[in-house]
C-alpha cells in the first residue's frame, strides 16, 4: 500500500475495496476520491500508485491502468486525458503525470523492452519526447559488497542505474 500526505490531507488506496478514501490528519474520514465503474471520470482499477496531487489548483489526479488520468477538480469538475493512439494497443502506459499543463508519460512498446517519456499537450496529443541527441544511456549492473560471517553470507546487493 502506498499512502500519500498530500496539503494536509491523507489518502489511502483500500485495494480490496478499489476506494481511495481521504482522511484529516487528526484521523477524520473526509470522504473518497472518484468511483469506480467504466463511465467517465470512474477508474476501472486503483493500484498503490494511481494517486497525484497538484498543489497549485487542488486538482486530485487517478492513473487508471487503462490509460487514462482521471482529474478531480475542487469545483466538483471532471477532466480525463488519455494518451491518443493508446486504444490500438501498440504500447503500454506505465504513468501519466500532470504538470502544469502539458502531461508527461512513461510508455513501453508491447512485447519488448523499448521504453520512452513522451510529453503530451491537454488533448492527450503527443508533442514532444526526448530531445534530439540526448543520449538515455545504457542499464549497467554492478555488484555491491558482500559481507560474510563465517560460511553465512549476510549481504550482498545487485544495483541497476542508468548511467
Amino acid at each position: 500500500m502506498h499512502i500519500v500526505l498530500e496539503n494536509d490531507i491523507i489518502y489511502i488506496p483500500e485495494i480490496e475495496t478499489q476506494k481511495l478514501s481521504r482522511f484529516s490528519l487528526t484521523g477524520e474520514y473526509l470522504g473518497s476520491v472518484g468511483e469506480r465503474g467504466r463511465d467517465f471520470g470512474e477508474y476501472l482499477e486503483l493500484d498503490g500508485f494511481s494517486f497525484d496531487y497538484e498543489y497549485q489548483t487542488g486538482v486530485e489526479m487517478i492513473f487508471e491502468r487503462s490509460n487514462k488520468l482521471i482529474q478531480y477538480y475542487p469545483h466538483g469538475s471532471i477532466k480525463e486525458v488519455t494518451i491518443k493512439g493508446a486504444a490500438d494497443k501498440n504500447f503500454d502506459v506505465n504513468f501519466l503525470k500532470k504538470h502544469g499543463d502539458i502531461y508527461i508519460a512513461a510508455i513501453g512498446k508491447a512485447g519488448t523492452k523499448i521504453h520512452d517519456i513522451v510529453f503530451l499537450d491537454s488533448s492527450g496529443t503527443i508533442i514532444g519526447g526526448f530531445p534530439e541527441g540526448y543520449n538515455k544511456g545504457e542499464n549497467v549492473e554492478r555488484k555491491g559488497a558482500t559481507i560474510t560471517q563465517g560460511e553465512v553470507v549476510l549481504l550482498q546487493h545487485v544495483f541497476f542505474y542508468i548511467c
